[in-house]
């Protein structure tokens, strides 16, 4: 578990891995330079499971490779520090590995959570090893087929690989990692859900066109070649940044208003956010083009959902 800054979620987090149903682990927790009290809250655990390694700020991708490389089991689970799994997931996944030897590395489905907690839907990720290996050669856009905090492994094979690319700074280091062992051996995502997954305002990015083509067009090269040139990674590190924190918030919102509104239908969810974002800028006339959305019939949106995921079914 690499934390940075992650004071307001950490508990549940730790807590959801102290009290799986498989009880013989290491908890190994990096804290990566965190700046709030996440320090204290990790501190405040008293589990000799637990093994604490404090370092400066140089990243998740870093950050996890250190925890890999002291830990002292053969298997490696991955947990974000603002995640939870499910009390039964290393259980599963401990058990599909030792069953399939031909397999290196497996996620899973996961219910997906705002910064709250709140349930906005439930995954419904690709499964086998074939769809899996297909996703890569087929994908236009960067497209990891895993939620990267489910995902479970041999740790033999990800430190022949080299591990997370520390190169991609917090940018689809996941991505790239699958990218890099698909070839060692089978990988799959068990139909059950792992994890809550949670989404928050530094979750999502701003979406501009042009970034998000230049950004498209790194990812793919990190995938293809496995490097990246200075003003690359000079790029990918000033990316998130340069968003306000104020418009990453109104972007949020607009996000989860859809979600509750097409995944679940929860019109009151979704009302609350568009509110929460109005208020942030009310003079951004685009966020007023998310009442022509928020009001229409449910029967409409429900019916447009469909049409989309016939329309990406079709695509894929």
């Amino acid at each position: 578990m690499a934390v940075y800054n992650s004071s307001q979620y950490i508990k549940p987090a730790i807590e959801s891995i102290l009290n799986q149903t498989l009880q013989d682990f290491e908890l190994i927790i990096v804290n990566d330079g965190s700046t709030d009290n996440s320090l204290d809250i990790i501190n405040s655990y008293r589990d000799e499971r637990i093994i604490l390694l404090n370092q400066e700020n140089t990243g998740v991708a870093k950050a996890r490779n250190n925890g890999v490389k002291i830990s002292r089991s053969q298997y490696i689970a991955v947990q974000d520090s603002d995640d939870i799994s499910y009390n039964y997931r290393l259980k599963k996944q401990y058990e599909f590995l030792c069953n399939n030897e031909d397999y290196i590395l497996i996620g899973g489905n996961a219910d997906i959570i705002d910064s709250n907690g709140t349930y906005i839907y439930s995954s419904n990720v690709i499964l086998s090893d074939r769809e899996i290996k297909n996703n890569f050669e087929t994908m236009s856009e960067p497209s990891l087929p895993f939620f990267g905090p489910s995902i479970f492994f041999l740790k033999s094979i990800f430190l022949e690989m080299g591990g997370y690319p520390e190169y991609m700074e917090n940018t689809f280091e996941d991505l790239t990692l699958v990218n890099r062992l698909k070839n060692k051996g089978k990988m799959c995502n068990l139909k059950s859900k792992m994890i809550k997954y949670r989404i928050t305002p530094a979750s999502l990015t701003q979406r501009n066109k042009l970034i998000e083509v230049k950004l498209n067009k790194i990812v793919n090269k990190a995938i293809k070649y496995d490097s990246l040139e200075d003003d690359e990674i000079d790029f990918l590190r000033k990316r998130l940044k340069s968003i306000p924190l104020n418009t990453r918030k109104i972007n949020y919102h607009l996000f989860l208003m859809k979600k509750f509104l097409f995944n679940n239908y929860n019109f009151i969810y979704a009302y609350n956010n568009f509110k929460k974002a109005l208020l942030l800028n009310p003079l951004r006339l685009y966020t007023y083009l998310y009442l022509l959305i928020l009001f229409l019939p449910r029967k409409v949106i429900l019916f447009l959902h469909r049409m989309v995921k016939k329309l990406q079914g079709a695509i894929n």
